[in-house]
């Protein structure tokens, strides 16, 4: 039998959701009761209507203050930077929108704060999505790595604004945070294009090996 490609990329992201939801990566701004778990690795791949659907659980069910914001917001930029050659000029508008004006946005809303203008340079990060919006890539392996990227900043930029101004974190732990952010984006990136490449190597694999078994099912049939 012969299995749909977009079945086999389903069941490869329930095994790796459920291998990956119960490992803990990092804290979250030195809490320790909130951590990022390393789930965030798949999160940008997980596609809208899920990252939505989370969303709505989040709302309803979550202690978190960040809601699964973050989240979602990593998922739709992935979306969109993967769609990011497409003639459509709505989505074109909506892909420069948030990897070039939002991140200024945030940077503004950042340095506008009474404890973020004294750690000014924390915000130095979201540049990084702006930078790489211009940036060509040489290779579709540096294009989601770009994409991963990209996505993992602005989820981060997202959360540090919400974080900033329902917190009481003063500068010094912002700027302690700074070489923390570096390892950590860095991981969740590599993660995400490591998950990905993963992917497409197992949708393959099975693919090739479910059409084989169907070829041999028909010649035993005739």
């Amino acid at each position: 039998m012969l299995m749909d490609e977009n079945k086999i990329l389903r069941i490869f992201f329930v095994l790796i959701f459920i291998f990956l939801f119960y490992l803990k990566t990092s804290c979250v701004f030195c809490s320790t009761k909130f951590f990022f778990f390393s789930i965030n690795f798949i999160m940008p791949l997980i596609g809208l209507p899920f990252a939505f659907f989370l969303l709505i659980k989040n709302f309803v069910f979550s202690q978190v203050i960040t809601f699964g914001l973050p989240t979602f917001f990593s998922t739709l930029t992935f979306f969109l930077i993967m769609r990011s050659k497409n003639k459509n000029y709505l989505l074109r508008f909506l892909n420069f929108s948030i990897r070039v004006i939002l991140p200024v946005l945030f940077i503004l809303s950042f340095i506008l704060h009474p404890v973020g203008k004294i750690a000014y340079i924390y915000s130095f990060y979201w540049l990084i999505p702006i930078l790489l919006y211009f940036f060509e890539p040489k290779s579709y392996y540096n294009f989601i790595f770009n994409a991963s990227l990209t996505s993992t900043f602005l989820a981060h930029a997202f959360g540090s604004i919400i974080w900033l101004y329902t917190s009481e974190m003063n500068a010094i732990q912002w700027l302690k945070l700074i070489p923390i952010v570096a390892i950590e984006r860095l991981v969740f990136a590599s993660g995400t294009t490591i998950i990905y490449f993963l992917a497409i190597w197992f949708k393959n694999k099975v693919y090739l090996k479910s059409k084989m078994i169907g070829k041999r099912c028909l010649l035993q049939l005739n």
